[in-house]
């Protein structure tokens, strides 16, 4: 992109002492010296464990996250803003956001309801119960309960491969990182191309908080990726035991291949479902669904479910896999337009331009100008076909501040800027419907119910999140519950809740990551203890 300056690139430069950022400091690492890391990765993983506790390993995430909130996570800012074109203000408000999670991580995995391995062993008399918390497991029939003891050890899997995104790249590399690393794991970190500065950035702050230098595969990114990730993993070449190991051959592994655990977050076509009781426009006809509603009070209830959805999904340009893509609003299609005017609206007043500016509020595409191109081909494409787009006439109100900053930041982005667009009149089988709009459009869709919605959303080849607005949480179960999807909200959206795992369906992923007891399972293996008191 042509706007923006590079001071950021150059205090990362001289903070790693290079001088040139783009060629001498970053080369591309060749299949050789991924092996090679990841062999010295599985050797410090096991130095790790063993020379650290649970405790000390926690210490050491604050320590990081206290430098995410201090001048250097500052720094880790304006890096993410300079290489990415991700306004200033969002990419503070990222890296704090990370510090936050990493600080909740950290309380969250002090509650696990399951029994964490030491390195050192354990006094095996005792049930895991008494030990720390685990489950001790029904006795085998026949055998006395006194004599017998089945329980479970969660152990690290031990070397966790991190390839993160480029859209959220400090949020996503720490999710998985913090619960990794305090899991008593090693973490090998792949950032994406378009990010590297800010991968680099991390890792030092890594280093500089205690983290010495030190196989599950985690994956965020895009579907075609994915499925390159998940064939690898299949595969995957067999590591040698230390001082060597069964199985026959020469070289790393002796020429074993092992399926390895792969985790997908591979985006989505996120829908969101509106309601009859909120989606009555002020002054329209009292309907079966909302006549015990006065129309002023829905009018403000669409507003407001209206702003909250393009809050959503137009935050970092569009570009987050649980934004808001689709909307189905319930009756007519002046419903549905209502709602698309006053969400176009709301977006119409975003101020653009150089993301290093503190006052600019939507930044260009991460992946420039190609990527805006493709986007801006889909809603030509459905415009031409029939389509609304609500937005030009908002911005061309003399009222909207947008106005005049949008068609210089176009120009000066050398055309990685994308113009918001919010979609009516849309047909099915239209791309903008089917595609994954990774980027500032939404598409606004009639539907007759609940039930349609239901319908289409399970349809829909993504299956990431969905969420329903209604007064009525009966509805909205009955919706999330048919809705063959990962995560779902209830008047909310376009979140990432630390507690729970997050999975997709479908072409939206495999497996699960982030937290609670089910998602932290992914950084770790179950070792089942069977033990008798054979000799009295």
């Amino acid at each position: 992109m042509a706007f923006g300056d590079t001071s950021a690139r150059a205090k990362l430069r001289a903070s790693v002492g290079g001088n040139d950022a783009s060629t001498s400091v970053l080369a591309v690492d060749g299949a050789a010296r991924v092996q090679q890391a990841a062999a010295q990765a599985q050797q410090a993983q096991r130095s790790w464990w063993e020379s650290s506790t649970f405790a000390e390993r926690l210490v050491v995430v604050r320590g990081f996250a206290a430098r995410l909130e201090s001048e250097e996570g500052a720094a880790v800012a304006q890096v993410l803003c300079s290489e990415t074109g991700k306004p200033l203000r969002q990419a503070r408000a990222e890296v704090r956001l990370a510090a936050a999670r990493a600080r909740q991580a950290c309380g969250l995995l002090q509650q696990l309801p399951y029994a964490l391995a030491t390195a050192g062993g354990r006094d095996v008399t005792r049930p895991a119960a008494e030990a720390d918390g685990g489950a001790v497991v029904s006795s085998s029939p026949g055998q006395s309960a006194r004599r017998r003891t089945e329980f479970v050890e969660w152990e690290p899997v031990g070397v966790v491969a991190s390839i993160s995104a480029w859209n959220f790249p400090v949020v996503l590399a720490c999710d998985v990182a913090v619960p990794a690393l305090c899991l008593g794991n090693a973490v090998l970190a792949k950032p994406s191309e378009h990010a590297v500065l800010t991968g680099v950035a991390l890792e030092g702050l890594w280093r500089r908080a205690g983290l010495p230098e030190v196989g599950t595969v985690l994956f965020t990114g895009s579907r075609v990726a994915g499925r390159a990730v998940a064939a690898c993993a299949a595969g995957a070449p067999a590591a040698t035991p230390a001082g060597g190991g069964e199985g026959g051959g020469s070289g790393e592994g002796g020429g074993r291949e092992v399926p390895v655990p792969v985790h997908l977050e591979l985006g989505g076509k996120d829908a969101v479902y509106v309601h009859s009781d909120a989606a009555a426009a002020a002054g329209a006809a009292e309907g079966a669904g909302a006549a015990r509603v006065a129309p002023a009070a829905r009018g403000a209830d669409l507003r407001t479910v209206a702003h909250a959805v393009a809050d959503a999904a137009f935050a970092n340009s569009g570009q987050v896999c649980c934004a808001p893509k689709v909307v189905y609003v319930a009756g007519s299609q002046a419903a549905a337009d209502d709602f698309a005017r006053l969400a176009a609206a709301r977006v119409a007043r975003l101020r653009a331009g150089d993301p290093a500016l503190p006052s600019t509020e939507l930044g260009p595409l991460a992946l420039g100008p190609a990527a805006a191109a493709g986007l801006r081909a889909l809603v030509q494409e459905a415009v031409a076909g029939g389509a609304k787009d609500w937005v030009p006439e908002q911005v061309a109100d003399p009222a909207t501040a947008a106005a005049a900053t949008w068609g210089a930041a176009a120009e000066e982005s050398g055309g990685s800027f994308m113009p918001p667009a919010v979609l009516t009149h849309l047909r099915p089988g239209m791309r903008v419907l089917e595609e994954e709009t990774f980027g500032p459009v939404l598409c606004v869709v009639a539907v007759s119910g609940p039930e349609e919605a239901a319908a289409l959303m399970s349809r829909s080849r993504y299956g990431l999140t969905a969420a329903c607005y209604s007064r009525d949480e009966g509805v909205a179960r009955r919706l999330l519950r048919a809705a063959d999807v990962g995560t779902v909200f209830w008047n909310g959206c376009g979140e990432m809740p630390l507690a729970m795992p997050w999975s997709g369906r479908r072409w939206s992923g495999l497996g699960f990551q982030l937290g609670g007891p089910e998602g932290y399972k992914a950084f770790l293996r179950p070792r089942s203890h069977v033990f008798n008191r054979l000799f009295s």
